[in-house]
C-alpha cells in the first residue's frame, strides 16, 4: 500500500534528500514524517526493511584504540560499541590507576579533578563513587558516568559526616504525616525516611554549591567546597527533611487513592479497559517506587504529584472514551519503547546522567499532555522532541 503511493521511488528519493536535516532526530523518524507529509499516507519508522540496504551503501563504523590501530569495526553501530566500550574503559582505567583510591570515608584532601589526561592522551573524568559504606576514587571514561557518579559519592559522603537528627525530626511531624508515611513501597518508615534524608541532603548540597560557585562549575570538587556542603548539611537536616516529608506526604496519599480506584475499575468495568489499566499500574509502580524521594529530588517532588494528579484525571475521563486513550497511548508506547532500548545500550551508571533521566521526565510530560491537558505540562513536549532527544543521547 505505501509503496503505490511513492513510486517511482528514485523521483521520492530526490525530493525528499534536501528535507532530510541530520539534527531533527534519527533518520527512520524524520524520513517518515517527510514521507507522510509528500504522499499523505500513514508511514512510520518500523515500515523501512533497512536490512534490505546493500551492505556497500551503509556506513561502516570504526573505534581506534590509543595506539591508532582499530578496536571495533562493523555495520552495527551497536555491536561496534558492545566490543569497543569495554576496552575503552580498561584503557581509562589503567592510564588513571595511578591516582585511584578505595575505602574513602572523607572528601580527598587533594579535590576531585574535572578532568584526566595521560601521558599517552587517554583522556578520562575522574569522580567519587559510592560503595555502600565508603567511596572510591576513579577515572571513568565520560563526563556523564562520572557527573552521575560523583553526585552519589558526594552524598555518601555527607551522609558519613552526620548523625542523622532523627528524634528532633520526629518531633516535627504531624500525626497525619506519621500515618500516611505508612502507606509506602519501601517496605517501611524507616527506609522511606532515609529516602527523604538522601533527596534532603541532594538539596542543600546543591543551595550551598550554588551559594559559594555564583555561576561556575556547580560540582563539589575541592576539600573546601566539601566542608562548606556539610556545614549546611548539619545545620539545616532538619528542616529540610521535614520539607521533603511535607511534599512526600500528599504524593503517597495520591498513589494509594489511585490504587483503590485501579482496583475497583479492575472489578466494575470491561475488559477493554485493560490496556488502560495496565499502562496506569506500571506508570505507578514507575513513579512511586523503593527511593522515588531521592530519585525524583525535592525540586521535582510537586510535578510528581502533578503527575498523579493527571492519572487521577485520565482514570475519570477515560472509560468514556477508550480509543482516544488508546491512541494516545500509541504515541507513548514508542517513545517509551525507544527510550528503553536506550536504557538497555547504557551502563547502570550512564543511565543516571542528567540527559538520560530528562527525557524520562519529558515523557511523563507527554502523559499529561495527552491524557490530562487541563492539569497542565511544566513545558512544550511531543513525541518528536522527545525522539530527537534520544537520538541525541545515543550518538
Amino acid at each position: 500500500g505505501i509503496r503505490r503511493n511513492l513510486v517511482p521511488a528514485p523521483d521520492h528519493a530526490r525530493a525528499v534528500l534536501p528535507e532530510l536535516d541530520p539534527s531533527s532526530g534519527p533518520l527512520l523518524s524524520t524520513l517518515a514524517t517527510v514521507l507522510r507529509r509528500r504522499a499523505g499516507v500513514a508511514v512510520s519508522p518500523d515500515d523501512f526493511e533497512v536490512e534490505r540496504v546493500p551492505a556497500h551503501l551503509r556506513v561502516t563504523f570504526q573505534v581506534d584504540g590509543s595506539d591508532g590501530k582499530a578496536v571495533a569495526t562493523g555495520k552495527d553501530l551497536e555491536a561496534v560499541r558492545e566490543v569497543a566500550t569495554p576496552q575503552l574503559r580498561q584503557q581509562v582505567s589503567r592510564a588513571g590507576s595511578g591516582m585511584e583510591r578505595t575505602g574513602l570515608t572523607q572528601f580527598p584532601d587533594e579535590g576531585v579533578a574535572p578532568t584526566f589526561e595521560s601521558a599517552s592522551g587517554i583522556q578520562g573524568y575522574p569522580a567519587l563513587v559510592d560503595t555502600g559504606t565508603a567511596v572510591d576514587l576513579r577515572v571513568l571514561p565520560t563526563r556523564a558516568e562520572a557527573d552521575a557518579e560523583h553526585r552519589l559519592g558526594v552524598r555518601r559522603l555527607l551522609l558519613l559526616g552526620i548523625t542523622p537528627p532523627w528524634k528532633q525530626i520526629l518531633a516535627r511531624l504531624t500525626n497525619s504525616q506519621k500515618l500516611a508515611l505508612g502507606h509506602n513501597p519501601h517496605g517501611s518508615v524507616p527506609a522511606l525516611l532515609d529516602d527523604c534524608l538522601a533527596a534532603a541532603i541532594d538539596a542543600i548540597r546543591d543551595e550551598a554549591v550554588t551559594d559559594r560557585a555564583a555561576g561556575a562549575d556547580q560540582v563539589v570538587r575541592t576539600r573546601e567546597d566539601f566542608e562548606w556542603a556539610l556545614s549546611a548539611v548539619r545545620t539545616h537536616t532538619t528542616a529540610k527533611v521535614v520539607q521533603v516529608v511535607g511534599l512526600v506526604e500528599p504524593i503517597l496519599a495520591k498513589n494509594l487513592a489511585l490504587t483503590n480506584r485501579l482496583a475497583e475499575l479492575d472489578r466494575s468495568s470491561s475488559t477493554a479497559i485493560q490496556p488502560m489499566l495496565a499502562d496506569v499500574r506500571a506508570q505507578l509502580r514507575e513513579l512511586v517506587r523503593p527511593g522515588f524521594v531521592a530519585d525524583t529530588g525535592m525540586r521535582r517532588l510537586p510535578d510528581l504529584d502533578r503527575y498523579l494528579r493527571a492519572i487521577a484525571h485520565r482514570l475519570d475521563k477515560a472509560p468514556a472514551n477508550l480509543a482516544r486513550d488508546a491512541q494516545a497511548l500509541d504515541q507513548v508506547d514508542l517513545v517509551e519503547g525507544r527510550y528503553a532500548d536506550l536504557l538497555d545500550s547504557l551502563r547502570p551508571a550512564q543511565r543516571g546522567s542528567a540527559d538520560v533521566v530528562d527525557i524520562g521526565w519529558m515523557i511523563e510530560e507527554l502523559r499529561v499532555s495527552l491524557f490530562a491537558q487541563t492539569v497542565g505540562t511544566a513545558y512544550s513536549v511531543s513525541p518528536q522532541r522527545i525522539l530527537k532527544a534520544i537520538a541525541k543521547v545515543g550518538v
